[in-house]
């Protein structure tokens, strides 16, 4: 199996599958991994050329809190890769190589909005940045055509060496379990109050108007969790109740600022080169 410079290695047996390059299931392999989560799946064994110019990346989400710091994250990577910042009362300035679709508080499973990226001329290749772990919604994802599911626990030099190898030809998967090592580097509306990005996101998903049982199948969460994450919140940030949780989100950056994705939908207006 071949691994990018940079990505985790592999440690202990286990029985994942290859994915072919156009996101077709393979023969079945061993692999040494601590477990699939943790391995990369890769369509091919092509070392990964030299890069002749800074890979084109669209971070796609409507929270600019999101979207500026996974921008500042791989803001030192610049010579490797160049973020493309996308508005809404802006055309797209051209096509890119790489869509990276972050999941933060998206108000659906966002599998819709996967789709029309995938088939979107102006994004080369998709990609998913995600702490979600459910192996069936990370199948789904792969199978609508996705190049890629990246976990947000990656530091940034690993993130860049997973697009790197996105943009040549292979689907990679890296997600693992739970949240606990999220990149503390990243940033989320509400962080300045305390609030983890568990609690942030589904606060921002309260502040939506979603309940806990659409916040648990958006999640991949179980119940319990999500009301333990309320009860957190609600404790950060002063709330008595959900109308209160609702009121403080609105206030405080909760809320989607724009639609991020309206440029990437099939009726917005084509690239200007």
């Amino acid at each position: 199996m071949h691994c990018p410079a940079g990505l985790p290695s592999v440690k202990a047996t286990d029985q994942i599958e290859r994915l072919t390059p156009g996101g077709e299931i393979g023969e079945s392999w061993t692999a040494t991994a601590t477990s699939w989560h943790d391995a990369i799946v890769s369509g091919s064994s092509a070392p990964t050329p030299t890069a002749k110019r800074p890979i084109r990346l669209a971070i796609v989400n409507d929270y600019g809190l999101v979207v500026a710091g996974l921008a500042g994250l791989l803001a030192p990577y610049a010579d490797r890769v160049s973020i493309v910042e996308l508005s809404v009362n802006m055309p797209i300035a051209s096509s890119v190589d790489v869509v990276l679709y972050d999941t933060f508080a998206r108000p659906d499973s966002g599998l819709v909005e996967i789709s029309e990226l995938v088939a979107n001329a102006r994004a080369t290749r998709v990609a998913v940045f995600s702490w979600y772990y459910d192996e069936e919604f990370i199948e789904q994802v792969i199978g609508l055509g996705a190049a890629g599911f990246l976990s947000k626990t990656l530091d940034p030099e690993e993130i860049i060496d997973a697009v790197e190898a996105i943009v040549d030809g292979e689907i990679i998967v890296i997600a693992r379990r739970g949240h606990a090592h999220h990149n503390p580097d990243l940033n989320w509306p509400g962080r300045d109050h305390g609030l983890t990005a568990r609690e942030a996101e589904v606060l921002a998903l309260v502040t939506q108007g979603k309940s806990n049982a659409e916040i648990t199948e958006l999640l991949h969460l179980s119940i319990n969790t999500i009301k333990v994450n309320i009860r957190h919140a609600y404790r950060k940030i002063g709330a008595r109740n959900r109308v209160d949780a609702v009121l403080w989100g609105i206030e405080n950056g909760m809320q989607p600022e724009q639609d991020r994705f309206h440029p990437w939908r099939a009726d917005a207006p084509p690239p200007t080169e």
